[in-house]
């Protein structure tokens, strides 16, 4: 799968965000008249009773009042249009780990059983054979195959050829392997922002919901209700940041890990073609009269994987 493959449906979801975003600010823009028709009602009522005399208060013995519980629920709900960006995001957010966690098992990114071909092949008489091995990986693609089979390829170079070709590869697999995490990552950094965005929304709505206020109304009260319904976006987002910042960061050391097992094996390996240097310009075939032969494709694996260069020809001496 090409790069441009794995982009275009998160550029999908990142304008959708956008428009959420723009759709949320303008609906909180417009819920703004409500409270200025609820206090020009409070006014003309207070207009009607202007005459009327005061009615003695009953000072009866006062009922205990008890608060009620913080329902996470309801302060969800009052979040506003700003929640719907975060939804999406954390909609997001659940996907990609549900997905890392699949795709970064170790015996998809290590699998055992190439393992085990390849120590066998090198404890066979006459030591590993450089053809052999590439039929073993192309028999099971994954990470592990990709960065050995570019080494296959460098058999005959110098040592130091065949070092550099193994770090090269793991540098690239472990960049393509973070490319799905790193959307955990902006996750972390714009969900907050968002919650933020909501926050400062809702409370500049508050505050001039409390400007319309009459004379004798609770501005306090008012005040203190617009301020913690306000709170939930920024709430909300940190709840969505905090697990995608932890994720992102094991899936980054995870990738490390595996691939740094990856490289070892293959340095611990690098001995075993000395004796190929200068001599042995390598060919992905086998002998004829060999069973399960497998011609190499032009791509690695199940066409996740980048090419591998093959070495060019050497001049026979």
């Amino acid at each position: 799968m090409s790069n441009e493959t794995h982009a275009n449906p998160m550029r999908w979801l990142i304008l959708l965000l956008i428009a959420t975003s723009m759709l949320a600010f303008a609906a909180s823009r417009y819920s703004v008249a409500a409270p200025i028709q609820e206090s020009d009602a409070n006014v003309a009522a207070n207009a009607d009773t202007a005459g009327e005399a005061e009615m003695p208060i009953d000072r009866g013995s006062p009922e205990e009042v008890k608060p009620s519980g913080i329902s996470l629920l309801r302060l969800l709900t009052r979040g506003g249009w700003f929640m719907v960006p975060l939804l999406l995001l954390s909609i997001l957010v659940a996907t990609i780990s549900v997905e890392r966690f699949l795709a970064l098992r170790r015996e998809k990114i290590f699998p055992p059983e190439l393992v085990k071909q390849l120590s066998s092949l090198t404890q066979s008489e006459g030591g590993l054979d450089p053809r052999r091995a590439y039929q073993a990986c192309q028999r099971y693609p994954s990470s592990a195959s990709y960065i050995f089979r570019s080494l296959l390829v460098k058999v005959g170079r110098p040592q130091a050829e065949l070092e550099s070709a193994v770090s090269e590869a793991a540098q690239r697999e472990a960049t393509r392997l973070a490319q799905v995490s790193s959307w955990l990552t902006l996750a972390a950094a714009i969900a907050p922002l968002i919650g933020l965005l909501g926050t400062v929304w809702g409370i500049t709505q508050a505050f001039y919901d409390t400007t319309q206020l009459v004379v004798g109304q609770n501005r306090a009260e008012a005040l203190a209700q617009g301020i913690y319904t306000a709170l939930v976006t920024t709430m909300t987002g940190l709840l969505i940041a905090i697990p995608a910042a932890v994720l992102s960061h094991y899936f980054e050391n995870r990738i490390v890990q595996l691939l740094n097992e990856i490289e070892e094996l293959c340095f611990n390996m690098l001995p075993q073609f000395e004796r190929y240097e200068g001599k042995l310009r390598f060919t992905t075939g086998i002998p004829a009269d060999e069973d399960a032969v497998v011609e190499p494709s032009e791509n690695i694996g199940d066409g996740d994987y980048p090419p591998i260069p093959e070495p060019p020809s050497r001049r026979s001496r």
